[in-house]
């Protein structure tokens, strides 16, 4: 089996510190989904440059190349990862899989059917988004395609984000996902203080373009050292430079566009549009019925879609979905409750004021070794 816990790997369980390479069963109740999904990379590097991201930061340190480990090496690894019987599928964290070449995606494909033949997930690019390459990881057990939009206006990308790709392109990569059948899972980037609220409007608009059915993942714009927004927001003086300490990126503000947008994926876009409208001519019927549907969306629509999506990336297998479900049921009924009761992500705030009083030396630590606190404090 692969190992990535060293044997000096401890954790703080029930008031008792345990050897988490000892005791697997206890690892596989804090690891993430259960310790059922496995994550590796086939490369290292992106070949885009987006300024809040931290390969804009460590393309200084590796350079633009992305560097790619071979087919054979990458099947050696899952061959091991195989032989667990608890890992029920396998998730490329690479930043773009499609920056591979054809023949490799071949190879790739062909080792893989042969050897592994466990769903797995992706992540892609929208302009390096490819059919060819689409279809042969599709028939290999492709089962869920993650992909970064991060705003439906231009101007949010291009000019803020310096992310250099136009809506459109976001559109022609979303229609080769849709035709595919897999699971299309798409990222966006929220609570920008340089998006104006046009840009938002912008973006849901937008956004009620893509064909369904499809899922959204809202993140909390993080500020991370080193990168160019992080800087240029430190010169503006409208960021905190503890902001990526104190706030999850999963953490978001549920504001009435925030919500729109979220919604965007379960409900029809007529009403979308209709209910997108700035504060200036916003009605109390409008945020009462966005509210509401909120409420109900989150509840009952979004668990309904992905419970279809899962089902038809596994082809309509029954014993795939079955053991997918039962293998994600804590993490699925973890995040139902925390749905329901309208909890924040495992009460992220929570936890992390809790850390700050008991141990505040670790925090003093972090603080000196992040050049922009240096700098701060010279001014």
């Amino acid at each position: 089996m692969q190992q990535y816990l060293p044997d000096y790997y401890y954790g703080y369980h029930k008031k008792r510190i345990y050897n988490f390479a000892e005791n697997p069963r206890l690892f596989r109740q804090y690891a993430l989904y259960g310790g059922i999904n496995h994550m590796m990379i086939s490369t290292r590097g992106c070949p885009y440059n987006c300024g809040y991201c931290a390969n804009a930061a460590l393309v200084k340190v590796y350079g633009k190349k992305v560097r790619e480990r071979s087919v054979e090496n990458c099947i050696e690894e899952l061959k091991r990862v195989k032989k667990d019987r608890h890992v029920l599928y396998i998730n490329f964290q690479d930043d773009c899989f499609f920056i591979h070449s054809r023949e490799w995606i071949q190879k790739f494909c062909e080792a893989y059917k042969e050897h592994i033949q466990l769903p797995f997930v992706i992540r892609a690019i929208p302009t390096i988004l490819d059919r060819e390459k689409l279809s042969m990881l599709k028939d290999a057990g492709l089962s869920i395609v993650v992909m970064g939009i991060q705003s439906g206006s231009d101007r949010v990308n291009m000019d803020i984000y310096d992310r250099k790709i136009h809506f459109r392109s976001v559109e022609k990569a979303t229609e080769l996902i849709a035709e595919s059948k897999v699971f299309p899972y798409y990222e966006m980037i929220v609570d920008n203080p340089y998006e104006t609220e046009g840009d938002m409007a912008k973006t849901i608009q937008a956004m009620t373009r893509i064909r369904k059915p499809f899922t959204i993942s809202l993140s909390h714009l993080t500020f991370f050292p080193g990168t160019p927004l992080t800087r240029k927001a430190l010169a503006d003086n409208i960021i905190d430079p503890e902001a990526y300490l104190s706030r999850y990126m999963v953490h978001i503000d549920y504001t009435y566009l925030n919500k729109l947008l979220y919604m965007v994926p379960y409900l029809p876009s007529f009403l979308i549009k209709h209910l997108n409208k700035p504060a200036a001519v916003r009605k109390r019927v409008h945020s009462f019925f966005t509210h509401g549907l909120f409420f109900v969306v989150k509840r009952t629509i979004e668990p309904a879609v992905f419970m279809f999506l899962i089902t038809r990336s596994l082809d309509y297998n029954v014993k795939k979905t079955v053991k997918t479900v039962l293998g994600n049921w804590k993490s699925a009924l973890a995040k139902f409750i925390f749905n329901f009761l309208c909890k924040s992500d495992l009460e992220f705030d929570h936890r992390l004021e809790v850390a700050r009083k008991e141990m505040p030396a670790l925090f003093e630590k972090h603080r000196d070794a992040v050049p922009e606190y240096k700098k701060l404090s010279c001014q």
